[in-house]
């Protein structure tokens, strides 16, 4: 139902411009009309991204690391998206600068920010936020930096990246080559949003295994079990789950569950027995009213114009004089 799609994108306020898209044109095929699909392909990406990348999420992750000041929330997903790659290098830059204190004159690099998704073409603020979030994966030192970066720096960069998803991530979101991002073009900016998107949901919402908040701390997979999928089930139960108990135990043995046989007190006992005795009473009262003679005949029509119509008895002498 090509119109419902249409309708569910503009309910989430994504539309679509293009004035000559209609459900005729999508369910043309001879010929596919592939500019018309193509356009609905990217308005589901944009909703993807706008749906995983909220900025009250993004800002709530970013404060989570960030010694940045309460700030109001991104206008919309992409700047929230751009604002969590900066504070994720910033907060790298403040590691390295941490670590080069107690080792010398160690070279920090210049992460610079970014205000624009043209300026990630060098992958260098792509692979800082991996190295912030996965230091084991990928060292900050593999990074290569420079103040005019050359293609084969960018494209050495962007196969960092690109390993990384390959080969760390339970699953590829890296859907694109190197080249596609280091020579940005306005049809790859889309896919680019929903990279970010990608990887804010593998390393924030459902972080990886190879995902540490500190390079020091342990692995979130030794404190909270994940799934094949990377899902952690018991991020929120710091403490072991007590076990439901059997309200069941006392049943007896015939029953499916395990117990002991219930036993009843001596006066529960006593007052059961009473009430049998006495409903053993009345049924045998109303049994005996109920009794059948064998010898006594069962009355028939013949018999009663035989027989008197009752006893006679007395009433003449007592008969007193009537008013009639």
């Amino acid at each position: 139902n090509n119109w419902g799609v249409l309708q569910v994108l503009a309910r989430k306020g994504i539309y679509i411009n293009d004035a000559h898209l209609t459900e005729t044109v999508l369910i043309q095929t001879n010929p596919i009309k592939l500019g018309a699909h193509v356009s609905v392909m990217e308005a589901l990406m944009a909703l993807y991204a706008k749906e995983v990348a909220t900025p009250d999420r993004v800002l709530a992750a970013v404060q989570r690391f960030s010694q940045a000041h309460q700030r109001p929330p991104p206008a919309d997903h992409e700047q929230a998206l751009l604002l969590w790659v900066n504070e994720a290098n910033l907060a790298l830059r403040e590691r390295i600068q941490q670590e080069a204190k107690g080792q010398g004159d160690v070279p920090v690099p210049d992460l610079k920010r970014v205000s624009d998704l043209n300026e990630l073409c060098d992958g260098v603020s792509l692979a800082g936020l991996i190295a912030f979030y996965c230091p084991e994966e990928l060292p900050w030192r593999s990074i290569t930096v420079n103040k005019v970066p050359t293609v084969s720096d960018r494209v050495r960069n962007l196969l960092l990246v690109h390993d990384f998803c390959l080969n760390s991530l339970p699953f590829t979101v890296f859907h694109m080559m190197p080249e596609d991002i280091s020579y940005m073009r306005g049809s790859m900016r889309p896919n680019l949003i929903v990279f970010l998107a990608d990887m804010f949901n593998v390393l924030e919402i459902h972080p990886a295994k190879c995902v540490r908040f500190d390079k020091g701390a342990a692995l979130l997979t030794e404190a909270y079990p994940r799934n094949s999928q990377g899902v952690a089930h018991r991020r929120c139960l710091p403490q072991s789950v007590s076990a439901i108990p059997d309200l069941r135990s006392s049943l007896d043995s015939n029953s499916s569950f395990s117990g002991s046989p219930m036993i009843a007190s001596p006066s529960l006992k006593k007052s059961h027995s009473n009430h049998q005795t006495e409903t053993h009473i009345e049924i045998s009262k109303s049994e005996e009213s109920f009794v059948v003679h064998r010898g006594r005949g069962v009355p028939t029509l013949s018999s009663v114009i035989h027989e008197a119509a009752g006893k006679p008895t007395h009433w003449e002498d007592t008969r007193r004089t009537s008013y009639a």
